[in-house]
């Protein structure tokens, strides 16, 4: 919340906008590990089945993202003209129409063997 609060009256965006989104949420998810390992507590966003799932398949989702994305994007560049906004809703749905089920995939023939 903080840092929707900064980008909003800073005005910021672009690339120091992610830097400070990834931070943000690095201290975030590392507050909640933190909490749980010395409390002993359950965090319910931390044994979230959608979340445990993308977790399992991180590793491969983070080799294959990447070259779609930029196949993607550049498609749809070079082929249409966009706002940067919608090209992002429209890579942004790719990624669950897609990549997901592709990274699954990848994920149970090559990782988990």
């Amino acid at each position: 919340m903080g840092s929707l609060l900064v980008f909003a009256l800073l005005n910021i965006n672009g690339f120091l906008m992610v830097l400070i989104t990834g931070i943000t949420f690095s201290f975030l998810l590392y507050a909640l590990v933190t909490y749980k390992k010395s409390t002993g507590k359950s965090i319910a966003i931390l044994e979230n089945k959608p979340l445990e799932f993308l977790g399992k398949i991180s590793y491969s989702l983070y080799l294959i993202h990447g070259p779609f994305l930029a196949i993607i994007n550049l498609y749809l560049l070079k082929n249409f003209e966009l706002t940067n906004d919608t090209r992002q809703w429209i890579i942004f749905i790719f990624i669950f129409i897609f990549i997901i089920p592709v990274t699954t995939i990848f994920y149970n023939l090559v990782e988990k063997r």
